[in-house]
């Protein structure tokens, strides 16, 4: 309600007090037997009346109480929380398990190296893209080249051949299912390929050839355990089987090579 409509209504207020105030009614008292000339009559004055209604007005307006408008206060925004930076720690690479021994190892046998090698086969490590290996079960080989104290030879030269899927040597100058690598500093060496299939007269078998550097090369062969022409295999050696495992990226064939000076 505003103010102005408030001190309307206090105005008809104070009117209506005042037209309701009583007149001031004079009685003129009997004249004695003298007779004298009354005083003039003094008029009725409407200044009592005038007074009352100014002191209603008066009273009611210091009554009255307007409350004054609340202003809203202003909304403030609280600021955003801004979390510290999570400091993720630099992963540490797992070290290499140490090659130990409780005796000297002993030296990998010598086999023969065969009719079917290659002089000059390119460094590569993958023959699984290779065509005439489609199909084929893939592989794992992969080891160590160490002294006969279990120390890694690093730089080794590792030279492999076998058959390809069907069982056959390539003999062109593709070099499928050829190629070496060198061992990096824990003498470790890994060729994805695949299992060779059987060659005519022989059983399962991967040719390879270890040179360290500056050292004499071994020629031999590995054979793949559980093989049922094992036993027919002339040459076969129960010493240079791999261990083979099963992974969830496939077959592992690992083994380590034992190298002299």
């Amino acid at each position: 309600m505003s103010v102005s409509f408030q001190v309307l209504c206090l105005v008809c207020l104070a009117l209506a007090i005042v037209s309701c105030a009583p007149a001031q009614v004079t009685t003129e008292a009997p004249a004695p037997t003298t007779v004298a000339a009354a005083p003039p009559a003094t008029p009725l004055s409407a200044a009592p009346a005038a007074t009352a209604g100014a002191t209603a007005i008066a009273t009611i307006a210091a009554s009255a109480t307007f409350a004054p408008t609340a202003t809203a206060a202003p909304t403030r925004t609280a600021p955003p929380t801004i979390a510290p930076p999570t400091l993720v720690p630099t992963a540490t690479p797992a070290p290499t398990a140490a090659v130990t021994c409780k005796t000297p190892l002993s030296l990998t046998p010598s086999q023969t190296e065969g009719p079917m090698y290659l002089a000059n086969p390119p460094q590569r490590s993958n023959f699984r893209t290779d065509a005439a290996n489609a199909g084929a079960e893939p592989i794992l080989l992969a080891g160590r080249v160490l002294t006969p104290d279990c120390k890694p030879i690093a730089n080794a030269r590792v030279d492999v051949w076998h058959t390809d899927a069907k069982g056959n040597y390539d003999m062109s100058k593709t070099y499928a299912s050829r190629g070496y690598m060198l061992t990096d500093s824990e003498g470790r060496y890994e060729f994805a390929t695949i299992l060779p299939a059987i060659y005519t007269g022989r059983t399962a078998h991967i040719h390879v050839k270890i040179t360290p550097p500056g050292g004499k090369t071994l020629t031999t062969q590995l054979y793949f355990p559980n093989e049922a022409t094992n036993k027919g295999d002339a040459i076969f050696d129960p010493k240079l089987l791999v261990r083979l495992d099963e992974t969830p990226q496939g077959k592992r064939a690992s083994f380590d090579f034992v190298v002299g000076p």
